[in-house]
């Protein structure tokens, strides 16, 4: 366990509260919120506005004490809470935010609708990590079941169970932004503030390569020395050269370089607060150059600016009752700034809810990254056999990238990594096999894998 994992955890946990638990108990949670320092009265003066965006600083008002909200007291049986900057998310996108306003010396506040699973927490069996840190506990799929689509529900969202290969934006990517029609040349391949800003990102997360190659990665490689076709190792997010290869069910070493253990423990080190268990139910919006101060800045060209964000905890049914009751506690975030980072999925959903759809935009141009499977089936080496070790090298990582350009000038790019066979992964892909017999064989590797899978846990 690298000595900063524990450490870093301990600073989490010093400014985060998970929200339905203290609903559930039946505890003051105003109380508590102050007790561990939230702000629940309008501040005296900002943190620093001179780092608000200038179109916020204008609304900076409602939460630095103009008296027009009562001091702390709940609305409606709910709870106020009174932030520089409100960020809904807790993932890639939202820790990063978060820490660099922190930085800039805002008062944050991190909203993360599912709960926090420590290390000592994770159990590393399928189906508990699935319904503990996954959308719809892995279940989630397209209107026609045609695609999976596997999202992070937990506090650190999608980067506390990826597989921690960390790639940059690519060059292609960048000259396709920066072309017509999109025109933002600020993100394409001459920007030397992008590339500098993705430096920062992988010398965070220790990004590197080095990984021990696994048997199979092994072959894959081999395999694509032999074709003449480039393949090399994908730089990952972890601390260790020898992974355990349940990267998905959460890091129980502390080496996995996510959110909760990078960007938001700098975030809270800096002053911010993070609530688990809320989820936001819409942003609240003013009426555009409201204030005094907005009329004196009137740069900004909409009619409207955010002004905060309504929340909802997570329902959850009071152990013991007689007769099950959900409950749930409403929370209103005052926050000039409001960073949507709520994934993919969430954002365009949060967005729509509260009316703002960018000319019919929001929720329009969702991409999806779709994956497919291919099974070989090879006779183990002689040293893999001496070792005992043919079984538990399907559980190793070490990842390999094929990259291949198709003809002409798309720029298309195929990767092939080695995957962690689970009985999930196993059986979406059998229920694609069309051809019966190969259905066979897929069903008879799944009932394997679950053997092997079960063995290595009581072991």
């Amino acid at each position: 366990l690298p000595p900063a994992a524990g450490a870093a955890e301990e600073v989490l946990r010093s400014a985060t509260l998970h929200v339905p638990e203290l609903v559930a108990a039946g505890v003051d949670v105003q109380a508590c919120l102050a007790k561990r320092g939230f702000l629940l009265a309008p501040q005296a003066e900002a943190a620093d506005a001179s780092n608000l965006p200038d179109q916020q600083r204008a609304g900076s008002a409602a939460a630095t004490g103009n008296g027009k909200h009562s001091s702390g007291n709940s609305s409606g049986g709910g709870v106020e809470l009174f932030y520089d900057a409100v960020v809904v998310g807790s993932g890639a996108g939202g820790g990063v935010t978060a820490a660099l306003l922190a930085a800039a010396g805002i008062r944050v506040l991190v909203l993360e609708k599912a709960g926090w699973v420590r290390r000592q927490d994770m159990s590393w069996l399928e189906g508990q990590a699935h319904a503990e840190m996954y959308e719809q506990a892995g279940f989630l799929t397209t209107d026609d079941g045609g695609i999976n689509v596997l999202a992070g529900a937990t506090l650190g969202g999608g980067t506390k169970i990826n597989w921690t290969a960390s790639l940059r934006t690519p060059e292609h990517v960048r000259r396709e932004w920066a072309a017509a029609p999109h025109g933002l040349g600020a993100l394409g391949p001459d920007s030397h503030a992008f590339s500098a800003a993705l430096d920062a990102v992988c010398s965070r997360l220790g990004v590197a390569a080095g990984t021990r190659m696994s048997g199979p990665n092994a072959r894959l490689l081999q395999g694509l020395q032999q074709l003449g076709v480039h393949g090399e190792e994908l730089p990952r997010n972890c601390l260790s050269t020898r992974c355990s290869a349940y990267c998905n069910f959460g890091c129980r070493s502390g080496h996995k370089q996510s959110s909760d253990v990078t960007w938001l423990v700098d975030a809270v080190r800096l002053g911010a607060h993070v609530l688990t268990g809320v989820e936001a139910q819409r942003v609240l919006l003013g009426q555009a150059g409201s204030t005094e101060a907005g009329r004196e800045a009137q740069a900004h060209p909409r009619s409207q600016q955010a002004t905060g964000v309504l929340a909802l905890s997570a329902a959850r049914i009071t152990p013991g009752a007689a007769t099950a009751s959900l409950q749930q506690l409403q929370l209103t975030v005052h926050a000039p700034l409001v960073v949507a980072s709520c994934g993919s999925i969430h954002t365009p959903a949060l967005l729509l809810r509260s009316g703002i759809t960018a000319g019919g935009n929001v929720g329009r141009h969702l991409r999806l990254h779709p994956a497919t499977g291919v099974i070989g089936f090879f006779e183990p080496t002689a040293e893999q056999t001496a070792a005992g070790q043919g079984a538990v090298e399907m559980y190793q990582v070490g990842w390999v990238a094929w990259c291949h350009c198709c003809a002409g000038a798309c720029g298309t790019v195929v990767k092939l990594p080695v995957a962690f066979l689970t009985p999930y992964v196993g059986v979406s892909f059998e229920t694609l096999c069309t051809n019966s017999e190969l259905q066979s064989d897929v069903a008879g590797l799944c009932k394997c894998t679950c053997f092997m899978h079960r063995a290595m846990l009581h072991s």
